[in-house]
């Protein structure tokens, strides 16, 4: 099936067409983009079955996350259409340096973006050889900066449940936590309406606890904002959530800055009230980000004295 699947793809897609494929046209998309998510379920499923092999020969646990992890834990046929560009791999920060030279020299594997080359120093990108197609993959020491969101690595390893010998899936209320927070670090480009029924299938599984999701939640940093997207979802889909203390910022949140209101906003707009005055640390990020900035004017002043 992986093998039909990634034939189709290919003869379709390559590196570039992939990320057309991603960024469809609203309009007449709607189907292709159903038929694209069913074609990446079966295509990033084989891609999964293999990373298994690699992580068991480096010794090295790993956790799928967001739409990896809908596919390994057999959730993502419940979702109607969901967007998805790579397969996320999330490992032990001690552990990515190891992961990322065991990949990179691996016939197959390119290596698109090293975590010591990157703004975002705890990821690697690669793309990984399969079936004929060239699949993104990214590998993760951590989910974010701290001064965004606090989602530590070693607590969604420590609760994880283990699938096979390496591979473990989060426990489902952290999953539904790497949904929000990853929610959150893109909230400037687009908050999809596939969203909304990600949360409904993530919830419903049984093992699903919204006690144990609110009591690790208060400890993002980031509640107004996970209270506005479920107080969303309770909008968008009638389904209600039983918070555990009254979310009266993200309910008024929500009724001014409807779902449709979001939308239409520009993305700076966006960024100024929904991230800004949200994020875990202000201070933090004025620290890490103005001297990168100052730095890059620096060196560009200097480029054109040249």
């Amino acid at each position: 099936m992986a093998l039909w699947a990634g034939g189709i793809l290919c003869m379709t897609t390559n590196r570039q067409s992939l990320e057309a494929g991603n960024r469809a046209a609203p309009g007449g998309a709607a189907v292709s983009e159903q038929r694209h998510w069913a074609l990446k379920q079966v295509l990033f499923s084989g891609v999964l079955d293999e990373l298994q092999g690699h992580f068991a020969k480096m010794q090295v646990l790993y956790m799928p996350i967001k739409g990896a992890y809908l596919i390994a834990a057999g959730l993502a046929d419940r979702i109607p259409c969901r967007r998805i560009w790579d397969v996320d791999i999330l490992v032990r920060e001690a552990d990515l340096d190891a992961v990322a030279k065991y990949f990179a020299p691996i016939p197959g594997v390119t290596v698109r973006k090293s975590y010591a080359q990157s703004e975002w120093p705890f990821e690697t990108e690669l793309w990984y050889r399969y079936s004929d197609a060239d699949v993104p993959l990214e590998i993760h020491g951590r989910l974010n900066f701290a001064w965004r969101f606090l989602l530590p690595t070693d607590m969604l390893f420590a609760n994880g449940k283990q699938i096979t010998s390496h591979m473990l899936v989060p426990r489902a209320e952290h999953a539904l936590l790497i949904l929000t927070c990853h929610c959150f670090v893109h909230i400037a480009f687009e908050l999809p309406e596939s969203v909304f029924d990600e949360i409904g299938v993530i919830a419903g599984q049984p093992d699903f606890s919204w006690e144990r999701f609110f009591d690790d939640a208060a400890k993002t940093g980031i509640m107004p904002f996970v209270y506005w997207v479920l107080c969303l979802y309770e909008i968008r889909t009638g389904n209600r959530v039983p918070f555990t203390k009254r979310p009266w910022y993200g309910r008024a949140l929500a009724r001014i800055l409807s779902y449709e209101t979001y939308l239409a906003m520009p993305r700076m707009v966006r960024r100024l009230v929904l991230e800004a005055p949200v994020m875990r640390s202000r201070a933090g990020m004025v620290a890490y980000v103005f001297p990168r900035m100052a730095g890059k004017l620096l060196s560009s002043l200097h480029r054109t004295r040249r």
